[in-house]
This record gives C-alpha cells, structure tokens and sequence, in this order.
C-alpha cells in the first residue's frame, strides 16, 4: 500500500502544484528509511523544478509582506511563519540530500521573527502558535520541529 503522503503529493503533481507536491514528497523523505525512491530528480523534470523554487520564492515574498505590517502579531501570524518555514526547512534538507541547489537564504525572516519574538506579548503569542504545531504535527519529529520553530 502506497504511503498517503507521497498519494497526496502526486495528485498534487498532476495538478501542477509543483511546490505543494515537493513539500509533500520532502514530508515522505523526512520520515522514510528508503531514501533512494524519493529522489526529486527522478520525480520532477527540471522544469518542475524550477517552479518549485518559484513557488518558494513567491512563499518568500508572501512572509516578507506579513513581516513588514506592524510589530505586534498573534498566533495566526506565528503559525503562517512557522508552516513556511517547516516547509522551507523540509524542502532545504530533501533537496541537500540530492545535492541539488536550494541557495534561497532566509536569514533575514528568521532575523525578523526572532525580533518580533523579543516582545512579552509577541513572545506569548508565538508560544502558543508552537504549542498547536506541536500538537498537530504529528507527522513530524518533535525534536525536528524544536530545532525548526524559531
């Protein structure tokens, strides 16, 4: 029996969800023993490729706006921030795995949020947002997800 995830990431393929369906495929090589069936070269063209880091590039400058309106955030915003950046953690490893390039630097969003986390309220707000990932996410690591949530 197929696992749903990679199910769901090809009937995301076939729709062309390029991006959605990688960050599906990097869920199923996060958590697979069997790497070597996961590879994205195999699965993707190159021009499905290329709309993948489109679809991240775009995801990027969706996060940058959320950033740039105002300093005070509640845990919707935490989570939007926090899914991108699972999603961009999952994608950065699966593509390292396969030595394919993936120089789409963040640092600047992680500087940010660690900013907006300084504030007792942001701070409060961003904890709770951590707490119903933690919660809800149970198709990935508790201890990846430490490391990802800022």
């Amino acid at each position: 029996m197929k696992d749903a995830t990679i199910s769901e990431a090809e009937a995301l393929r076939s729709k062309g969800l390029f991006y959605l369906s990688a960050v599906e495929y990097a869920i199923a090589f996060h958590r697979s023993r069997n790497k070597g069936s996961l590879d994205p070269v195999s699965i993707f063209s190159a021009s499905e490729i290329s709309k993948i880091m489109d679809g991240v590039r775009s995801e990027i400058g969706s996060i940058e706006k959320v950033l740039s309106f105002g300093s005070s955030w509640n845990d919707d915003e935490f989570m939007l921030v926090y899914t991108f950046l699972m999603k961009h953690k999952l994608l950065l490893d699966y593509f390292q795995f396969y030595k394919l390039p993936f120089d789409l630097s963040i640092d600047h969003i992680l500087d940010a949020v660690s900013s907006v986390q300084k504030d007792e309220m942001n701070n409060k707000e961003a904890s709770k947002a951590k707490r119903m990932i933690m919660k809800n996410r149970k198709d990935l690591s508790k201890e990846w997800l430490q490391e990802v949530l800022i």
